[in-house]
């Protein structure tokens, strides 16, 4: 029966478990988004734990693209691949593989910034019918060169920031998207941009890096996608061959919008698994639920129902970087072998 400790394999990417560090936004950079040795002592702590796979959240693909957190990390620049690679290594000696997430929020526009326009976000992002075929083939070249860096780093993996009204995110959704050019309308014009991220993406780290999406599933808000509309996202990521995809759940209206029930922390536990069993029937290829997990009973939960391939944990691994090793089962395969983190040793 499957379980956390099964080892599986994203294509050419083999993972010695089954659980995930779902990426988080830390302000652990510098101001100019490079690695500190906080950052890295953070992830190397989780990979102890024994994560198998490690997903480093954020990091953005341009200076405009900032998420609005201080101290983000980037990759938005060649001077950043050092400190990453850093990271990388020490995320490797220490027993994990490790992932970057790209990400970028747009471009900002002050003047939108008290708008109604639901792409605004209440801080000032333009709006995406806003922008300029230009602008968005320099973003759409962003996200390659960044990919080229994070190759450089040696990742073993990158993932696309495709939800949490990211950039992507805004462009796919009826609900932000208000285009009405080639980007905009038909769900065919509103997957344009994201397919072609995906594809300046490959093109720059060629067939050896793994490639992840992390999507939206039901927005969950009048006028947004809908479970229908996501699967089919998952079908056509899936047909521009994503390896994977991670699932999250809801949209984040303008402030003061009271339209949406943002679930990415559900109560009860696992309210969103058959969100996520949904998508998985949907797509051969791998699928991570995301989403409120915490406890070892939902978690293998989710796997030997065959709801997904793997479990990405936030929430859980932030409070307790020793969540896999708490497993009552890591205490049958490894006696001996359990880190006491308030004595600092294994006892």
């Amino acid at each position: 029966m499957t379980d956390l400790f099964e080892p599986f394999k994203i294509d050419k990417l083999q993972l010695k478990n089954r659980v995930v560090m779902s990426p988080v936004l830390l302000p652990l950079a510098t101001d100019d988004g490079e690695v500190t040795p906080e950052l890295i002592e953070h992830y190397v702590r989780r990979a102890e734990g024994g994560v198998g796979f490690i997903i480093v959240g954020g990091a953005y693909i341009m200076e405009e693209g900032k998420p609005p957190i201080p101290l983000a990390h980037g990759v938005s620049e060649d001077r950043h691949i050092s400190g990453l690679h850093s990271l990388v290594d020490a995320v490797h000696a220490s027993g994990a593989k490790i992932a970057l997430q790209l990400a970028s929020m747009g471009l900002r526009d002050l003047s939108k910034a008290k708008g109604s326009d639901a792409a605004t976000l209440h801080l000032g992002w333009k709006p995406v019918h806003d922008y300029s075929l230009e602008e968005i083939r320099g973003i759409v070249d962003a996200f390659g060169a960044a990919a080229k860096r994070t190759k450089e780093a040696g990742f073993d993996a990158i993932e696309l920031h495709g939800s949490a009204v990211g950039l992507l995110h805004q462009f796919i959704s009826p609900y932000s998207n208000r285009r009405s050019d080639e980007y905009g309308g038909s769900f065919e014009n509103r997957m344009k941009f994201p397919l072609e991220v995906m594809a300046s993406v490959r093109e720059k780290v060629g067939p050896e890096i793994v490639l992840g999406y992390r999507i939206p599933h039901d927005e969950i808000v009048e006028g947004g996608l809908s479970l229908a509309d996501t699967r089919e996202i998952a079908q056509e990521l899936a047909k521009a061959e994503i390896d994977y995809v991670r699932v999250a759940v809801g949209v984040k209206p303008p402030r003061g919008n009271p339209d949406s029930q943002r679930t990415s922390n559900p109560d009860p536990e696992g309210e969103l698994l058959p969100l996520t069993a949904n998508m998985k029937k949907a797509v051969a290829v791998p699928v991570i639920a995301n989403g409120g997990i915490t406890s070892h009973e939902i978690a293998n939960q989710v796997l030997q129902e065959a709801n997904a391939d793997l479990v990405a944990l936030g929430t859980a691994l932030l409070k307790d970087p020793d969540w896999l090793s708490h497993s009552p089962k890591y205490r049958q395969i490894f006696p001996g072998f359990f880190y006491c983190p308030q004595c600092s040793r294994t006892v």
